[in-house]
């Protein structure tokens, strides 16, 4: 990655990171006891939450096209409205399909260990078991934003092309996400300054292995014979 590619995608990570940081500031407000004044915070920070969806998802956008090679300018940051509901649709399905599994698997405990009087052990190798199959299911789903973004997908077609494209990369998605957060704990170790570099370097390293991965195998999702990994030729930055 040149500098200037870097460099542009610091400046999008520093304007999510304002946002956020606005959002909770707003958030926080909105519980004010004056009604106009809660009001206005309230309104205020769907605002900006409505502007960081827009942000996130041309984050990925020009990330994708540093990928590809382009060039693109943080002007062009706000530059893709025509995914936003879409990408909203796709993480809330999302969300309900991971929110499903935490439901049924801790409710499921709670009637084992209160009605069945099972043993409290067996509850926490259930509970682990069900948390396991949660990351799984994350994992598998870690696409589903990318697909919206990058191939113009509805949200469910993106949850099965997601699903389908991971289904052989489940243990190698896993070690990267867990060497992804040690690396962004280190930089948050730093005073938080290090993340300003590990963020940006970790998303990009998800968006290589995205387009290796998912980019020449999409013809799977219609149910044609898909390409494995191995088969797909690495995309680099240039």
């Amino acid at each position: 990655m040149t500098m200037d590619n870097f460099g542009l995608m610091l400046r999008a990570c520093l304007i999510g990171l304002g946002l956020s940081i606005i959002s909770n500031y707003l958030n926080n407000g909105s519980h004010t006891s004056d009604t106009s004044t809660a009001l206005l915070f309230a309104f205020c920070a769907i605002a900006v939450s409505i502007l960081s969806v827009l942000v996130h998802i041309g984050f990925i956008k020009l990330g994708l096209r540093l990928i590809d090679g382009e060039k693109p300018k943080i002007k062009e940051l706000l530059s893709y409205t025509n995914y936003f509901w879409r990408f909203i649709g796709g993480g809330i399905l999302c969300g309900i399909i991971l929110g499903a599994i935490a439901i049924v698997g801790f409710g499921l405990i709670f009637a084992l260990v209160k009605i069945a009087g099972i043993n409290l052990a067996v509850g926490l190798i259930l509970a682990a078991i069900f948390i396991i199959i949660a990351l799984i299911v994350g994992i598998r789903l870690c696409f589903v934003l990318f697909l919206i973004v990058d191939e113009n997908m509805g949200p469910v077609q993106a949850i099965k092309g997601s699903w389908q494209n991971t289904r052989h990369l489940t243990t190698e998605l896993f070690l990267f996400f867990l060497t992804s957060a040690g690396i962004n704990i280190l930089g948050a170790i730093c005073l938080g300054v290090g993340l300003f570099v590990t963020v940006p370097l970790t998303f990009i390293s998800l968006l290589l292995i995205y387009r290796q991965v998912v980019d020449k195998s999409l013809p799977a999702i219609s149910g044609t014979n898909p390409v494995h990994p191995e088969e797909v030729p690495v995309h680099v930055l240039q």
